[in-house]
């Protein structure tokens, strides 16, 4: 079951460590083979279990003293093809007014929200950066 450590990731669903021979754990290992990404989650609520595997990050925290709240979202997306290169990729996704204005009202939402919850000044770290991911 979850251990308490210094950083909780969290996509949703909730994620936690369970590692059994139910058939749900053979389904979350074989998603987890088709769709590699970087944020998984396999909840087992006996008798429901919630399974989850998502290249983006929907929340990380880590505890007081210092406590820091992170959302990471994934706005705009570019096709995987031989042609399509990384750079060939960002300079689509940059060049486009409409990405670019979707995300930074992403942002701007995010922001807004999160402020609302932790009552502090939120801070934009990095902004439109294009990351490449295996199944995206």
């Amino acid at each position: 079951m979850p251990h308490s450590t210094d950083q909780d990731h969290s996509s949703w669903p909730p994620r936690a460590a369970s590692e059994t021979q139910s058939p749900s754990w053979e389904r979350y290992k074989l998603l987890r083979e088709l769709n590699p990404a970087p944020h998984a989650g396999y909840l087992l609520l006996h008798p429901t279990t919630l399974v989850a595997s998502s290249p983006e990050r929907f929340l990380s925290f880590s505890r007081p003293p210092g406590a820091t709240f992170q959302l990471c979202p994934i706005k705009g997306t570019v096709r995987k093809a031989p042609d399509i290169t990384h750079a060939v990729a960002e300079k689509e996704l940059r060049g486009s007014p409409k990405e670019v204005a979707g995300n930074l009202m992403i942002v701007n939402l995010i922001r807004h929200d999160l402020h609302a919850v932790v009552d502090q000044d939120t801070n934009v770290k990095q902004l439109c950066t294009v990351e490449e991911y295996s199944t995206v």
